[in-house]
């Protein structure tokens, strides 16, 4: 199955936590900046970085921390429901 443009930057994140500009262009990703924008508004924490001398300066993106849910579960006490808890989990 062919994977998407996003899918393969989440996956370099997961592997890497790390992405530069060169990279999805061998990749033949064309639209990076416009996924981190989408992922960076989905609650992903991305920072952006650029080394490099002037005039060839390469764009790199970190991955800060991954978006979370809050779920909530019941706390148990003696088989009596006591109070909900609420617990974030990764989004991945």
């Amino acid at each position: 199955m062919k994977r998407t443009q996003r899918e393969k930057v989440i996956e370099r994140f997961k592997e890497d936590g790390c992405i530069s500009n060169f990279w999805a262009l061998d990749n033949f990703i064309l639209r990076l900046a416009s996924i981190i924008s989408k992922l960076r508004s989905e609650g992903w924490d991305i920072e952006t970085k650029y080394k490099g001398k002037i005039g060839e300066k390469n764009c790199y993106y970190y991955l800060n921390k991954t978006p979370t849910k809050t779920i909530q579960h019941p706390h148990y006490i003696n088989n009596e429901t006591v109070r909900m808890v609420s617990k974030e989990v990764p989004m991945l």
